[in-house]
């Protein structure tokens, strides 16, 4: 049932995207998130292939199910900082090319990108894993996600209506 659940998640954005879904893929914003997330998995000495088993949660003790676990914690706070550290990356890159609206594209890009990335990974894969893993624990965190989640989606709308508003209101 984890499978289908995924896939459904996966399936609505797809079909959410519409006919933007080429839109939706950029490189850079997916090597910030996943990139820094497998950074911060191996800083912390997680044990990745443990977490990988643990996709098959049956097949692991106790023990090595709740340090599954911890690794799937970690990589869904590695993976929400990581979209915010994006956030940052596209901004800067942003600002940096206000005299020209056209190349403020690919940093929007990215600033926006690795938001939803951010969010996939720790919402559509790590917190499902995790909850997988310990199915009697009932993590805090994952709700002050979730609002800091709906804070920084609001904070980038805001955001990037005002760079906008302000480009345009300079150029033309």
């Amino acid at each position: 049932m984890p499978i289908v659940g995924f896939l459904l998640a996966i399936a609505l954005l797809v079909v959410g995207s519409g006919s933007n879904l080429a839109a939706m893929i950029d490189p850079p914003s997916f090597l910030i998130v996943f990139g820094f997330t497998l950074g911060a998995l191996l800083m912390s000495g997680a044990d990745i292939p443990l977490m990988l088993r643990g996709i098959n949660a049956g097949s692991l003790t106790p023990e090595e199910a709740s340090r599954a676990a911890a690794g799937w914690k970690t990589a869904r706070m590695a993976g929400l900082a990581a979209g915010g550290l994006g956030t940052m990356t596209g901004w800067i890159i942003m600002l940096k090319n206000l005299d020209d609206p056209v190349a403020i594209g690919p940093g929007m890009a990215i600033s926006l990108l690795t938001v939803m990335y951010g969010l996939i990974l720790a919402f559509v894969i790590a917190l499902p894993l995790q909850t997988k893993l310990t199915p009697g624990e009932r993590d805090a965190s994952a709700s002050r996600g979730a609002t800091f989640a709906i804070l920084l989606s609001a904070l980038l709308s805001i955001s990037m209506y005002s760079i906008l508003a302000l480009t345009f209101a300079t150029t033309g």
